[in-house]
């Protein structure tokens, strides 16, 4: 189980998903974003609640989603509200007879709690 001491959602997520990378992952590696969609072909924006903050993606100074996605909204009652997690990572190939070849992993992922009733 996980238990969260201090800080905000986002970042205890973030600190979720290091802790279970077993080592692969630091926290400059990821980012968390609770995003919402205005429109069902609108790039998401990070949600705005009273809470705290929603975004470990702050560089720029505001908080941004992880990464511009769409998501279908089924009705005028879904605000595409979702999870965004974007895990980055270098990595070296190493060929026996060739050079090495730098890649940078990226993986990302979006989910979304769907309920009827």
């Amino acid at each position: 189980s996980q238990s969260w001491a201090s800080g905000t959602w986002a970042s205890n997520v973030l600190d979720m998903v290091v802790a279970r990378s077993g080592g692969d992952l630091v926290a400059g590696d990821v980012c968390v974003a609770l995003v919402q969609s205005e429109s069902a072909t609108s790039n998401g924006k990070v949600y705005s609640g009273s809470a705290g903050t929603f975004s470990t993606n702050t560089a720029s100074g505001t908080a941004e989603p992880c990464f511009d996605d769409t998501y279908p909204q089924y009705s005028s009652s879904d605000n595409g509200l979702r999870v965004q997690v974007r895990a980055t990572r270098s990595a070296k190939i190493e060929l026996a007879v060739w050079p090495t070849i730098d890649v940078n992993l990226v993986a990302r992922a979006t989910a979304k709690a769907e309920t009827s009733g």
